[in-house]
């Protein structure tokens, strides 16, 4: 009696949570005035355009096409926009004021953000059954930035939900050894990645390691590639049958350019002013700026690190220093921790047989890696835009090993299993007290009940 009311009580403790969520982000999108967020003037057209005419626009299209940089966000997958397009319509129904469309269009944000609150409880109680888990849930969840991307019209919120939702079906996939609903889940999340923002890609690579260690190695009999085509290709057939039709659009409409990345910088060369044309772009690699001259001269790393952490606005908004200076000392603890116990994470061959958890660190690692690498190229070759934002994706499998790290190091520096979770608890307290100053001391204060106009 006593388990089960234990349990319940967790349940409720996890919905209250989740709930929590749901109506601190909504007080963002709230208060945050329009065109406060990056490119949300941008992005908005997107899903303005569908409202409007009904149908998806080219990326060309004059109508949404910026004067200044000469495209539009209509080049990249526009599945979140066409889900702001649908809030926008049924809320036109009851008005059409630039308030409540807006507001109608950050919704899904809203929605993608709860949700990863959603699929980051069940990671972390799976992850951290017997303590940590709360520690993990509160860095996932009330990270100033996460939760400043849950409040605005963006693909970002809806690639960080794909990503919780990926991660947790390999944690189920591995623990069923993948029945069938797990791969349809797996599937899913696959396809909300591949529909939201490139920068999270690299979790379709981490999973096809992770779905092929996990059923070519690690299970009773080795190398059965019976089960491992039919359940990969159930896999791959859900995911074409989900994304398929965005990219056959883009080859018919964009002349063979599957992606649209080409078209763009065709758009951006003939459209865009000097000095934001693609091929004349001043980034660090046309410049002939070194790689460490902008990691460290012109502060990408310094700037990326805050932004991740929390910058509002349009990356001019800023928490006070102290609240990075922890948020950093928390990170470095983290990082001791985990190479401690580097070796004991990254075993994949124990006693003569394949350890499948070494294998999931090792897909976890490499979804962290790719998504700073083409954030760290974008900025390099392309356009130099130091955002922690476009590390974001990495955001689960991140705050993990941060947490598994300060356990490491609890564990070894306090022998007294309560303190060690008092210190955990204190971390929550600390967590929970900057993302509720980030709004009620940061956000409200400079922006108050703004109307649009």
């Amino acid at each position: 009696m006593k388990e089960y009311l234990l349990k319940n009580e967790g349940r409720n403790l996890n919905r209250f949570f989740i709930a929590f969520v749901f109506v601190f982000v909504l007080m963002w999108a709230f208060i945050i005035p329009y065109n406060n967020a990056p490119d949300e003037y941008m992005r908005y057209e997107i899903p303005h355009f569908i409202y409007k005419y009904g149908a998806l626009p080219h990326g060309g299209d004059p109508r949404i096409r910026d004067p200044y940089w000469g495209v539009s966000y209509g080049f990249f997958p526009i599945l979140s926009y066409i889900f702001s397009a649908g809030f926008m319509k049924i809320v036109s129904f009851f008005s059409a004021s630039d308030f409540a469309l807006v507001m109608a269009a950050r919704i899904p944000s809203v929605l993608f953000t709860t949700g990863t609150a959603v699929f980051a409880v069940k990671i972390g109680k799976k992850l951290f059954p017997e303590s940590g888990s709360w520690l993990y849930i509160a860095l996932c969840m009330l990270l100033p930035e996460a939760v400043f991307v849950g409040a605005y019209v963006n693909n970002d919120a809806m690639a960080i939900f794909s990503t919780a939702f990926i991660v947790y079906m390999w944690i189920r996939g591995i623990e069923t050894k993948w029945d069938y609903k797990y791969c349809a889940g797996l599937a899913v999340g696959m396809s909300f990645c591949i529909l939201s923002y490139y920068n999270a890609y690299g979790y379709l690579l981490s999973s096809a390691f992770i779905f092929a260690c996990s059923m070519l190695l690690c299970q009773e009999k080795k190398w059965q590639w019976s089960p491992f085509l039919r359940k990969g290709l159930f896999i791959l057939g859900i995911v074409f049958l989900l994304t398929g039709w965005w990219f056959i659009r883009n080859y018919i409409i964009y002349d063979g350019d599957f992606l649209g990345l080409k078209t763009n910088n065709y758009y951006g060369d003939l459209y865009a002013i000097p000095q934001y044309k693609p091929s004349l772009n001043p980034n660090p690699h046309h410049t002939g700026i070194g790689l460490g001259g902008m990691l460290f001269g012109q502060q990408w790393l310094h700037k990326v690190f805050q932004s991740f952490v929390g910058v509002f606005g349009y990356m001019d908004v800023y928490l006070p220093q102290g609240i990075y200076a922890v948020y950093l000392v928390i990170f470095t603890g983290g990082a001791l921790g985990c190479l401690i116990r580097l070796k004991r994470l990254f075993t994949i061959r124990k006693n003569r047989e394949w350890v499948m958890e070494g294998f999931f660190h090792i897909g976890m690692l490499a979804a962290i890696g790719i998504t700073n690498f083409l954030n760290l190229y974008h900025s390099y070759f392309v356009d130099f835009q130091p955002q922690g934002r476009y590390s974001l994706p990495m955001l689960i499998p991140f705050m993990f090993y941060v947490v598994y790290g300060i356990k490491t190091l609890a564990q070894i520096m306090i022998k007294d299993g309560k303190k060690q979770k008092a210190v955990y608890g204190l971390l929550v307290v600390f967590v929970a007290a900057v993302a509720l100053y980030s709004f009620f001391g940061v956000i409200f204060p400079k922006y108050g009940f703004v109307h649009f106009t």
